[in-house]
């Protein structure tokens, strides 16, 4: 038996974000100032690996847990 993670990905939240134009970095600046909207997208661009940046479930899931207003700090990469 598996389970399964429900993200805003595949619950189809991103076929409802239009991230056409969006630039990681200036996302990010308002994700980091808090900005759940801001959060919830990088999380969506990490798990699709989109935007120019890579597929980072790790990352992903920390963007999506800042959104939920879940966790405080930045998970250790390794």
């Amino acid at each position: 038996m598996t389970a399964s993670l429900q993200t805003p990905s595949n619950a189809g939240a991103s076929s409802n974000m239009d991230m056409t134009g969006i630039e990681p970095a200036v996302l990010r600046q308002s994700a980091e100032a808090g900005d759940k909207q801001a959060q919830l997208m990088l999380g969506t661009m990490y798990e699709d690996g989109v935007g120019g940046l890579p597929s980072d479930l790790r990352e992903a899931a920390y963007w999506y847990e800042q959104a939920a207003g879940r966790i405080t700090r930045k998970p250790s990469t390794t």
